[in-house]
C-alpha cells in the first residue's frame, strides 16, 4: 500500500514538472490540474511522515520495506536525515538491496544515486556503483548480452557461464528483457552525466561522475553516440 502511495506522489510530481517544461503548448488549464494535483499530494506526503513519526516510533524501517522507502526519497520530499537512515537500515546491506526483478531493482538504484548521505554524492554513487556491479553486471558474468526477466547474484556462485537459469514462477524467464535494462540509461544519465536542458535533448549538460580514489570504480568514462 505504501510502495504505491509513494510511486503516485512521485508521478504526480513529476507530471507538473513535465507540464511546466511544455510551457505555452499546454493550456493554462492542464498548468493548474497539474500544479494542485501535485501540491495535494505533497500536502499528503506530510500526513504521512506524521504517521512515521506516531505509528512508525520515528523509523521508517517500522512500517516501510524497501520498495516503498526507496519510493519515498523518489518523491523528492525525504529529509537528507530521512535519506541517512533508510540508506542505514534499509540500503546498506547487499544481501537485500537486489530485488529478484531487475525492473524493480532499477528504482533502488536509481533512489541510492540520490540519497544525501553524510559522505555526500560520492558516497552516494559509490553504493549505487557497487549495487550495479552485484545486481546487474553478474547477469553479465554469466554470459548474458541482454538483460534478463529475473536474477539472483548467488546464481554467480552456483552457475557456469552459459548454463540453463532458473524459470520464474510462469515456469519460464525472458532473457532479453527490456524492462530489466534500467541500468544503461542510469549509467547515462548519472555516471557519463548526460541530462537533457531542453525538450527533444536540443540541449544537454555532460557532467560524469569520476572517482579514481575508490578502489575497483570508475577512474574514466566514455559514451558514444550511434
Amino acid at each position: 500500500e505504501r510502495y504505491y502511495k509513494m510511486l503516485s506522489i512521485q508521478t504526480a510530481r513529476e507530471y507538473a514538472r513535465a507540464v511546466a517544461l511544455c510551457g505555452a503548448t499546454c493550456n493554462s488549464s492542464v498548468h493548474a490540474g497539474a500544479g494542485r494535483l501535485a501540491q495535494t499530494l505533497t500536502e499528503y506526503f506530510e500526513r504521512e511522515r506524521g504517521l512515521i513519526t506516531t505509528a512508525c516510533n520515528d523509523s521508517y524501517t517500522e512500517c516501510y520495506g524497501m520498495h516503498a522507502a526507496t519510493n519515498a526519497v523518489l518523491t523528492g520530499l525525504t529529509t537528507p536525515a530521512e535519506e541517512q537512515q533508510i540508506y542505514e537500515s534499509l540500503l546498506s546491506n547487499p544481501a537485500h538491496i537486489c530485488s529478484f526483478s531487475p525492473f524493480n531493482t532499477y528504482f533502488i538504484l536509481e533512489a541510492m544515486s540520490r540519497l544525501r548521505l553524510d559522505g555526500g554524492r560520492k558516497a552516494s554513487m559509490r553504493a549505487a556503483l557497487a549495487m550495479v556491479r552485484r545486481c546487474f553486471h553478474g547477469m553479465n558474468r554469466l554470459g548474458a548480452t541482454t538483460y534478463w526477466e529475473t536474477f539472483s547474484p548467488e546464481w554467480n556462485s552456483i552457475l557456469s557461464v552459459g548454463a540453463a537459469t532458473p524459470n520464474s514462477q510462469t515456469g519460464y524467464m525472458s532473457h532479453c528483457h527490456p524492462w530489466a535494462s534500467g541500468a544503461a540509461p542510469w549509467l547515462t544519465h548519472h555516471v557519463l552525466g548526460l541530462q537533457p536542458q531542453s525538450p527533444g535533448w536540443k540541449n544537454f549538460s555532460a557532467t560524469p561522475f569520476l572517482d579514481p580514489a575508490a578502489p575497483n570504480l570508475l577512474t574514466s568514462v566514455r559514451g558514444v553516440q550511434t
